[in-house]
């Protein structure tokens, strides 16, 4: 029989021993980080945060300002469907979980880990959101998105991950994931990439309706 395993000197064993940690799939990931330059995410952040985890749905309104959850945030970009609003007193007070242009959001939980950038100039508010926000002079905040979405991040952070009815995502877990960093130029190009690619789903959708206004 193959067997998948993971053989791993006991000098190296971290403070885990669960077999769970030390899948191949894991350390192989790892080992294709250590191999080039890499930061810790708390080294290249300006930003890591949540705040309001709690229900806030006696504060809904109709009108006034937009609230993400964790529902919204999908792979790259916010998914604007099924938004909340919240009053603006109230988004006020919450000031650590206000969402300025260029921070990057994490699902807490919900769907789990992975990654949007928000890229309006409106100031908006955020539940169990965690916001990362970028240090550009270190990383650039489109291609920091792309990572925490590729499998790279994802086993790290399944490695690490907390237990419970739900997954979540663990702050101090979160702020020791490792970040390879490329050059500055090869970041900027797979920021240009993902701007193209905004800015043709922006359009697709407005083909779509535009299509469906013609059928109706």
């Amino acid at each position: 029989y193959d067997l998948d395993i993971s053989i791993v000197d006991l000098k190296q064993v971290e403070w885990r021993l669960d077999a769970e940690f030390y899948q191949p799939e894991y350390l192989i990931g790892n080992s294709s980080i250590i191999e080039h330059n890499f930061s810790f995410l708390s080294e290249i952040t300006e930003k890591i945060d949540v705040w309001f985890v709690w229900s806030m749905v006696s504060e809904y309104t109709n009108d006034w300002i937009l609230l993400l959850q964790t529902q919204n945030v999908d792979g790259f970009f916010v998914k604007l469907e099924n938004y909340k609003m919240i009053n603006p007193w109230f988004h006020k007070r919450l000031k650590k979980s206000q969402v300025e242009k260029w921070n990057i959001l994490i699902a807490r939980s919900w769907s789990f880990g992975k990654a949007s950038i928000y890229m309006w100039d409106e100031v908006i508010n955020s539940s169990d959101i965690i916001i990362v926000q970028a240090n550009e002079e270190k990383v650039n905040s489109y291609y920091l998105t792309a990572f925490i979405n590729s499998k790279f991040w994802q086993n790290q952070l399944y490695r690490f991950a907390s237990w419970g009815l739900q997954w979540h995502v663990n702050l101090t877990i979160l702020e020791s994931l490792k970040i390879p960093l490329s050059s500055l130029p090869f970041q900027s190009s797979i920021a240009e990439l993902i701007q193209e690619a905004h800015k043709q789903r922006e359009l697709s959708k407005s083909l779509y309706a535009e299509a469906e206004d013609i059928l109706l």
